[in-house]
């Protein structure tokens, strides 16, 4: 290529072939010196030089790409392609008809899940109130105990005493047969049974306790009927306010290396029991809590922290002679309770030091005026509210000021007290025992740090008794993205899901426990019909508190296995990155106007300038987006969808003419577009699906139900979603995507027919060349 450029004197191939030898630097030095009125002059030499190897390289890369392109072109027969196309019409995208669908469908899904819980709730309130006698020898299939065929019966241990004295009960573990489930993650389960977890801490023949496993027995034939009204259900659940889980399928729980797992300190048993709260702890910090009493303090007040969820609002007050916050920058602030400001809150406990006399007065008034000012400006959770206080003692009952603050509209009080005492030999107990009496709240005694767990979680049934009493005002709680990694299946996030929850109740005002049932993200996404956005389109859904549920790029996972702290935590806009040049957490108002109207679950469209990353994050693109939202209706949640701008608004669409029904009639057979093994068609959209029947693979279902549209009596379901439980119809297709489909099998049936030369990889295994409804 040198030699196009270069005019040398002579042109013999002598000559040609002794530059050639040369040295690039060489035979530029030559050109410049023959061409160039003033060679000596080196910095024009230079220019020109440069000038000269920038205009080769650009013809180099123009006929390389034209040789690429035409190489394509051949290979791809992209002009028989188009010709083929012409069949179809070319119609504008519209996102906002589009977001509304997909929000419909998904609002469809969820109600469905929402139907089972509600059956399962009842089902427990009806099955509580019969009042069994407890058989402390009752046998049930223990999570971490039952035992499958193959494995040997464990032997009686050495008698022990329990705490009372008496003789410990012993019972053989259950036998049960577990099979592994592809709907639910490959896990060993029993579809037939439910089992049961018992928290380390809980002494599951306590008389409460194996009463309520009693009675919870009979809800094994709800989870059965609902599972088989919707096969698309996953784990079904019930968290009793006595400490165990009934999970259903029956499944084993992994105990090693230790298990802390308690279903009543899980973020979906806090926020179904309790509502959204704001909370402000006051920790005594005067002389007398010096030592232990500190150190169970500070435990305490972490446990409780744990208890909180980022619908929640918290703040912590240590007082002395003064009232100071323990995070400097949240002085009279409630914050979210989300991973980093509890992070902080537990670096500024540990700070915490002793000293002086202890000023109720003046940490009681700082609480209400907080909490009294939130609530008049509209901040917080704005529902419950709540004050925590942990002391050894209180000198006065101080009722002058919650006269002031909290008695104004008896017998309304909006502000529950919650007393924690502290210390084995403690003199001031009823004044303090009477601040959490006199206001709807709940006193414990604390002498140890090993009943601070069980003790602290009193608070919530008392938090739970304005969702008893109004009978006919219970919520349908959805959470965050939990990831199931350790006892259910042992891979991260396999088992990403939300839980749909609410809660259920005796009717004497103690709450009885909490109902849910998993949703798996790889569920929704399924119906998010993905081909109707395009070609580097796509959709993701943003809950109340601006998180993601999933997104393109939402990675939950650090080096490929291991699960970030604050993986379901990732707000918006930290995964959609404006093009604006801005320093890191410089946020556009644009976007921050956007993420308003989202999580105000507002309808709207907004195009913006981004940056797409794209190969491994090696290079990044710049992409004007167009994105539309909406709210999913009687959910949290709000849906985002967004596609580029230009070649992202049109697509294509078939003709009347082209409908598979209308083909059958005319006499064609749709099965002999699909002839041979050499197609696939793309493994994550949801095509069609039947329930009650299981195929190896996703071409073997499509070919079935291709064979039962040709038939007569065919009708497209009215919902491409999962049918509600109380529908009958096991199947369900997607009618425009099975439509897109035959009709792109049909015009591209020539590609295969006509290519000349055979795709086989490396082991002689022949590859398909054809992939699916990809438009």
């Amino acid at each position: 290529m040198i030699s196009d450029c270069i005019t040398a004197e002579t042109t013999t191939t002598a000559v040609k072939e002794e530059w050639m030898e040369l040295p690039l630097q060489t035979l530029l030095y030559e050109w410049a010196r023959k061409n160039l009125s003033i060679p000596n002059d080196m910095s024009t030499l230079l220019a020109y030089m440069s000038l000269f190897l920038i205009t080769c390289v650009h013809s180099w890369a123009d006929k390389l790409g034209m040789e690429l392109f035409h190489l394509g072109d051949f290979i791809t027969r992209r002009k028989e392609v188009q010709e083929s196309f012409k069949q179809a019409q070319v119609v504008s995208r519209s996102g906002a008809k589009i977001v509304e669908n997909m929000a419909n469908e998904i609002k469809t899904m969820m109600d469905a899940k929402i139907s089972a819980v509600r059956r399962i709730m009842d089902a427990a309130e009806n099955t509580a109130l019969t009042n069994e006698e407890a058989d402390k020898f009752f046998s049930y299939y223990n999570a971490k105990d039952m035992i499958e065929p193959h494995e040997p019966m464990p032997t009686e241990p050495p008698r022990e005493l329990d705490d009372a004295g008496g003789p410990k009960i012993w019972v053989p573990p259950q036998r049960i047969v577990l099979t592994p489930k592809a709907e639910f993650f490959d896990t060993p389960v029993n579809l037939t049974v439910s089992s049961v977890h018992i928290p380390t801490n809980v002494y599951d023949r306590a008389t409460e306790t194996i009463r309520a496993i009693q009675w919870s027995e009979n809800l094994d034939q709800i989870f059965r009927d609902n599972y088989k009204k919707d096969p698309t259900l996953s784990w079904q659940f019930f968290g009793s306010s006595t400490g165990f889980m009934r999970q259903f399928p029956a499944s084993k729980w992994k105990t090693e290396p230790v298990d802390l797992y308690d279903c009543r300190l899980r973020s979906w048993f806090m926020e179904a029991a309790t509502s959204p709260k704001d909370v402000i702890i006051l920790l005594d910090g005067s002389g007398s809590m010096t030592g232990q009493r500190l150190d169970i303090a500070k435990h305490v007040v972490n446990t409780l922290l744990d208890t909180l969820g980022t619908n929640d609002f918290v703040n912590i007050f240590t007082f002395g002679d003064e009232v100071k916050p323990v995070v400097g920058c949240f002085e009279d602030t409630l914050v979210q309770a989300n991973l980093g400001n509890v992070r902080e809150l537990k670096e500024g406990i540990e700070s915490v030091k002793t000293a002086s006399i202890a000023n109720f007065s003046a940490a009681l008034t700082k609480a209400f005026e907080v909490l009294e000012q939130y609530k008049s400006d509209q901040k917080g959770s704005q529902c419950n509210q709540a004050i925590m206080i942990v002391s050894d003692g209180a000198p006065f009952s101080y009722e002058e000021i919650f006269e002031q603050y909290n008695w104004r509209e008896l017998p309304y009080k909006p502000v529950r007290v919650f007393t924690y005492l502290i210390g084995k030999e403690v003199a001031d107990v009823k004044d303090i025992k009477w601040m959490a009496c006199a206001n709807q709240g709940y006193y414990v005694h604390l002498m140890d740090t090993a009943e601070v767990r069980e003790m602290v979680l009193n608070y919530i049934p008392v938090m739970a008794r304005p969702l008893v009493l109004g009978r006919h005002d219970h919520p349908v709680i959805w959470t965050q993205v939990y990831a199931d990694f350790v006892n259910i299946t042992e891979l991260v996030l396999i088992n990403e899901a939300l839980w749909e929850l609410r809660t259920r109740e005796t009717r004497i005002a103690n709450l009885l426990g909490v109902a849910g049932t998993d949703v798996p993200i790889r569920d929704i996404k399924k119906i998010l019909s993905p081909f109707l956005l395009g070609v580097n389109g796509y959709a993701f859904i943003v809950t109340n508190n601006g998180y993601i549920l999933f997104h393109p790029d939402f990675r939950p996972i650090f080096q490929g296995y291991i699960l970030k702290p604050a993986y379901n935590s990732v707000d918006m806009i930290e995964v959609e990155l404006l093009d604006d040049d801005r320093p890191p957490r410089d946020f556009n108002p644009v976007l921050l106007t956007i993420r308003d109207s989202i999580i105000n679950q507002s309808t709207g469209s907004k195009w913006m300038l981004v940056k797409n990353h794209f190969d491994e994050m090696k290079r990044v693109a710049r992409v004007k987006r167009q994105y539309y939202w909406t709210a999913i209706q009687n959910t949290p949640f709000t849906l985002v969808i967004t596609y580029p701008e230009q070649y992202g608004v049109n697509r294509l669409q078939i003709r009347i003419e082209d409908e598979i029904h209308r083909m059958n009639i005319k006499g064609s057979n749709t099965l002999s577009y699909f002839a041979g093994k050499r197609w696939k068609i793309h493994p994550l959209w949801l095509f069609c699906k039947h329930s009650n029947m299981t195929f190896d693979t996703p071409e073997e279902e499509l070919l079935w139900f291709l064979g039962k549209m040709s038939q007569p009596g065919w009708k497209w379901p009215s919902s491409r979603s999962a049918l509600p439980p109380e529908h009958t119809a096991a199947m369900y297709c997607d009618r425009q995507l099975m439509q897109s489909l035959v009709f792109d099998a049909r015009v591209t049936e020539w590609f295969s027919k006509n290519t000349s030369f055979n795709s086989k990889d490396d082991k002689g295994t022949t590859k398909p060349n054809r992939l699916m409804a990809m438009h």
